[in-house]
């Protein structure tokens, strides 16, 4: 089947697809869901589900009729596709929140003790990024924990042995 052909039957099953629009070989949807249509080298047709945690694809006679074959797609991909693709989309939007916690944090910090954000480039056991302020670097462990370097306290402890 080519690619042409395939276009075609995505063009049908188009108005079937209530919200997804028609794109060359795929139907995408305001949400980021996108069905994928192709033929392997062997003339075998699938359908894949893109943008959810795992893959999510079967096998489908494209010579089908529209109706048959969104049938066939709602009932053998669209459940498993769909709920994965939103525990998914939940999970990287809650890891997105708490990247944006953390920078948010380390604004405020850097802001209190009148120092800068650095990038740490993994020689410290810090989770990405650290403060440096004159005689004071605070980073943050992977445990979620503020753990300071006060090189101002270490200098005079020294100096009183």
């Amino acid at each position: 089947m080519t690619s042409e052909e395939i276009n075609q039957v995505v063009k049908s099953l188009e108005p079937l697809f209530i919200g997804y629009t028609a794109t060359e070989n795929s139907l995408k949807n305001s949400n980021g869901m996108e069905l994928i249509f192709r033929a392997s080298w062997n003339n075998k047709t699938t359908v894949s589900g893109l943008h959810a945690g795992r893959s999510h694809s079967i096998g489908c006679s494209f010579k089908k009729s529209p109706d048959k074959i969104f049938k066939d797609i709602r009932r053998r991909l669209m459940p498993s596709y769909y709920e994965d693709f939103f525990k998914h989309k939940k999970e990287k939007q809650e890891r997105e929140e708490f990247k944006n916690e953390k920078a948010e944090k380390m604004r405020a910090i850097s802001s209190v003790v009148d120092g800068e954000i650095r990038k740490d480039y993994g020689y410290s056991y810090s989770s990405g990024n650290f403060v440096s302020a004159q005689n004071l670097t605070i980073y943050e462990t992977y445990s979620g924990t503020l753990r300071s370097n006060n090189q101002a306290r270490f200098y005079e402890r020294n100096e009183t042995c």
